[in-house]
């Protein structure tokens, strides 16, 4: 089993955000509503599946009162669990476990989420993509919030702020640093 994910730090998501990204993942034939079913589902603490409209989702996504997993489904068995996380002072961190998908599925995840960086990348303070799951015990938080700067390993894709991306250590050897846009650059692995 990989542990494939993709870890997205920005601004907190608001509602109508929320229901921004479920029409972008719609698009891409990713849906917040089960196909069956017909509801958004989150995970509760147990891993049990509670059934919820996606406009209440929407608004505890808004709320950030607590963290939330929320699925999206690719089909009605095959999904994929994203992890709302909440920082101080406005922060979040979106993770989605790309484990069970298959290439093409875990690619379209990821180009939705690149897609929604490059509309908005004011919004996004990092974004971490790992297709073969090498990097999934860095801790991340430490990484972008301003922590621990050497990284033993490397994830795929790495976008960053400009400072942040030179202060890490040799691992950006394995790759390319190029500059995203005014603020940013991204990391790609060879």
């Amino acid at each position: 089993m990989s542990d494939a994910y993709i870890a997205w730090y920005r601004t907190r998501t608001t509602e109508s955000g929320f229901l921004a990204l479920a029409d972008e993942f719609q698009r891409s034939g990713i849906s917040i509503r089960h196909p069956n079913l017909g509801t958004g589902i989150l995970l509760n603490a147990d891993g049990d599946q509670v059934r919820m409209s996606v406009e209440r989702i929407a608004e505890l996504v808004g709320l950030a009162v607590a963290c939330l997993n929320v699925e999206w489904w690719l089909t009605a068995d095959v999904d994929v669990t994203c992890r709302f996380t909440y920082e101080p002072l406005g922060g979040e961190c979106q993770t989605y476990y790309l484990d069970g998908l298959s290439a093409d599925e875990a690619a379209c995840v990821e180009e939705v989420i690149l897609r929604q960086v490059s509309r908005q990348p004011e919004l996004t303070d990092a974004l971490i993509v790992d297709r073969s799951g090498a990097s999934a015990e860095v801790d991340w938080d430490e990484q972008v919030l301003g922590g621990p700067t050497e990284l033993a390993v490397s994830p795929d894709l790495m976008i960053l702020p400009h400072a942040r991306i030179r202060e890490i250590g040799g691992v950006l050897q394995r790759g390319r640093v190029e500059e995203y846009d005014s603020r940013l650059s991204i990391y790609r692995k060879r």
